[in-house]
């Protein structure tokens, strides 16, 4: 099975438009719902739908996100499956992300980082209060709602909660680190 190509259909109510970016096990691409409003769609690869693990993590990153409700954390959609096929359909934050920023502008002027940083907090404090531990907090998971030429405090929003651990769930046990090296705290 082919990944996705632009134009392509996504379930009933959606179409592809352009890919954002690649991760481990999945692309995220804007899609176009049949009502005409612009999303972001979380798809998972087409060689991982037989992988339980993976499927689950997936799934669980949806269930996760749906008990965050929160301006400065990505909101939820939908889901779609469809064969193999399982996205995430979530709010489309067009500013881009964090990585992207510094990429483009160089380092923040210390009184920006600290908005942008503070609004990480915020949403981070929230998610903790409904049991959710991020895990995976890096540059590219902070997105802004606006172009940074464009942006004002109020416009962060955290993505990617697909390896989150939601405090009273049942022990998981994993054969090895899960996160990215650069971002993982030193006593991992």
């Amino acid at each position: 099975m082919e990944f996705a190509q632009t134009g392509q259909a996504l379930g009933a109510s959606y179409r592809f438009g352009e890919r954002l970016g690649t991760g481990a096990v999945g692309e995220v691409w804007t899609v176009l719902a049949a009502d005409g409003h612009t999303y972001a769609a979380k798809v998972l690869r087409p060689e991982h739908a037989d992988d339980p693990t993976l499927v689950e993590r997936f799934v669980r990153e949806r269930s996760v996100l749906l008990g965050l409700k929160d301006r400065s954390i990505v909101t939820v959609r939908d889901m779609v499956v469809e064969g193999p096929r399982l996205a995430i359909v979530m709010d489309y934050v067009a500013g881009g992300s964090l990585r992207d920023v510094v990429k483009g502008v160089g380092p923040l002027p210390p009184a920006d980082a600290l908005n942008v940083i503070a609004e990480v907090f915020d949403a981070l404090v929230f998610a903790h209060s409904k049991g959710v531990i991020h895990r995976d907090i890096k540059p590219d998971n902070v997105l802004l709602a606006l172009p940074w030429a464009e942006w004002s405090p109020g416009g962060v929003r955290v993505s990617d909660f697909g390896i989150a651990d939601v405090v009273g769930e049942r022990i998981r046990q994993t054969t090895g680190l899960i996160g990215t090296p650069h971002y993982m705290p030193p006593e991992l």
